[in-house]
């Protein structure tokens, strides 16, 4: 079973807030912080309601640890991948965006929608995926600016910030960290 530190259940409670009164949410917190335990448990209790969840995430290894966190909170999950039929009777799936976006009109909307790597959501792909959900969204990044300058207003009503590295450095939850540059 997941133990969940301070922190995270203080950002489940804040998004848990957050959503009563916005549509949808960003949950920022470094990388390394535990973002996807937190997100398996607000997963969890949405499946506990009968309720049905989708977790989006963009590359192979973030499904191989989504599905480890799943597992590891004994939370059956389906998963939405090629070459791998949805499971219909799991009301929690863990999506590629690339498979979930092609299967749109196979699957079952969701109740609550998990962005991982929410900072991508301006792309065609996942926007679609957002806007056909039509659902209350949980969006998950460490960095949630853009490249492009596009903001990401339009998808996320509300951000909740949780502690930063420095603090989770100082408590022992992260490793110090060393800059390393060539010399010029």
């Amino acid at each position: 079973m997941l133990s969940l530190r301070d922190y995270q259940q203080k950002g489940i409670d804040t998004i848990r807030d957050a959503l009563r009164l916005n549509n949808s949410v960003i949950y920022v917190l470094p990388t390394g912080a535990g973002k996807t335990a937190v997100a398996t448990v607000i997963a969890g209790m949405v499946a506990a309601k009968n309720k049905r969840c989708l977790f989006l995430v963009h590359r192979r290894e973030l499904m191989k640890q989504t599905q480890d966190a799943f597992t590891l909170s004994n939370i059956h999950y389906g998963t939405i991948q090629a070459g791998r039929p949805a499971d219909p009777l799991a009301k929690v799936h863990i999506g590629s965006i690339q498979t979930v976006v092609r299967r749109l009109e196979r699957l079952q909307r969701p109740d609550l929608l998990i962005v991982d790597e929410c900072h991508h959501a301006r792309a065609k792909s996942w926007a679609r995926v957002i806007e056909w959900a039509g659902c209350k969204t949980v969006g998950l990044t460490a960095t949630p600016c853009r490249l492009d300058g596009k903001g990401l207003r339009g998808h996320f009503d509300e951000i909740v910030m949780g502690p930063k590295m420095t603090e989770l450095i100082k408590d022992g939850w992260l490793a110090d960290y060393r800059i390393y540059a060539p010399s010029v």
